[in-house]
């Protein structure tokens, strides 16, 4: 990605340690380190274009600012990686314009939950039958990282309409377990190959590397290793979500025009025993985007179901959520 400014930088909280007070700020920062990178660049590494943006507007004016710059690519922040009646409006737009014409990867940032991920496929796949066959999208997630670092495990992923999440519980961390041969309880490539004394490596008073007795069992390797199991886990869940989705989704092809918001103990629109029902409507909401001919008018006539998909993370990201952005809205 090229050096963006994002625009929470100018922030009530942020604007006193970075000296940026307004979106024009951020804007104009972005513009001109797109305009170093333009200048400067060898040619030898692919870039991509960053949006940002805290509304509509702010993400319009963003994105009409820097649009021409030449990079192979662009990366979704800010409200175009949250709300996605922005994103599939930005992409329509993008379309119709001719930018994503040989643009081949568009990265879409700080994206952990699995049904983001099947819906992020869904775009992916109508991208590359209609616009650019070459057309890929990536997306990154700190959960596996943050979650080690607060001696957290995933655990096992469940894929119910009642629980489609990643599952984390407290890691065993026990000193009593030093050396133990006991077969770590949790399944990943590195877990099937771990006994509990690989994980909680110090005993009973033993040194750490800082010659002092620590708060925690493990060594700063034990971390590396749970991280890795955690990755895996987390990589796989979203494989897995949508495989369950491709499969359900030869079923159930129910239409937004009839979709209604309901209560979570309401189960009388959930058609399948497997994967939530907005994904399943959102499976057949992106085909009809992508093939009408007003798709604008399909995006608009859909705005309370994309409302309702938005989530944490859209709260997060605006200010639907300030003071929200903590570590345990990221996981159950």
């Amino acid at each position: 990605m090229t050096l963006d400014v994002p625009t929470w930088a100018a922030d009530d909280l942020n604007s006193p340690k970075t000296g940026l007070t307004c979106f024009k700020d951020t804007l104009d920062g972005t513009i001109y380190n797109n305009k170093f990178f333009q200048k400067n660049r060898l040619g030898q590494t692919k870039l991509l274009n960053v949006l940002q943006g805290d509304d509509w507007e702010t993400a319009q004016t963003w994105y009409d600012a820097v649009k021409d710059f030449e990079f192979e690519g662009w990366a979704m922040g800010g409200i175009n990686m949250c709300d996605m009646e922005v994103m599939l409006k930005r992409l329509i737009i993008m379309r119709d314009e001719k930018k994503l014409d040989g643009k081949d990867w568009m990265h879409v940032l700080g994206t952990s939950q699995m049904d983001w991920g099947c819906y992020l496929t869904g775009v992916q796949r109508q991208v590359r039958k209609h616009i650019n066959p070459n057309f890929t999208i990536s997306f990154d997630s700190a959960s596996a990282f943050l979650s080690t670092a607060n001696g957290l495990v995933y655990t096992y992923n469940s894929f119910t309409p009642d629980r489609w999440s990643f599952v984390m519980d407290k890691a065993p961390d026990d000193r009593n377990l030093k050396g133990s041969k006991i077969p770590f309880p949790f399944q990943s490539g590195i877990g099937s190959r771990l006994n509990m004394g690989d994980v909680c490596y110090y005993g009973e008073n033993d040194l750490n590397k800082n010659g002092k007795i620590g708060a925690t069992s493990w060594d700063s390797f034990s971390y590396c290793l749970m991280m890795a199991h955690n990755v895996e886990n987390q990589i796989r869940a979203i494989q897995v979500a949508n495989d369950f989705n491709d499969i359900e989704a030869t079923k159930y092809k129910p239409q937004v025009k009839h979709w209604r918001k309901t209560k979570a103990s309401d189960k009388t629109d959930e058609p399948s025993i497997f994967v939530p029902r907005n994904i399943l409507y959102f499976n057949t909401l992106v085909e009809e985007v992508f093939t009408s001919e007003k798709p604008m008018e399909v995006i608009s006539n859909a705005s309370s179901f994309l409302a309702d998909i938005r989530g944490n993370r859209w709260a997060r990201a605006t200010g639907g959520g300030k003071g929200t952005n903590n570590f345990s809205s990221l996981f159950e």
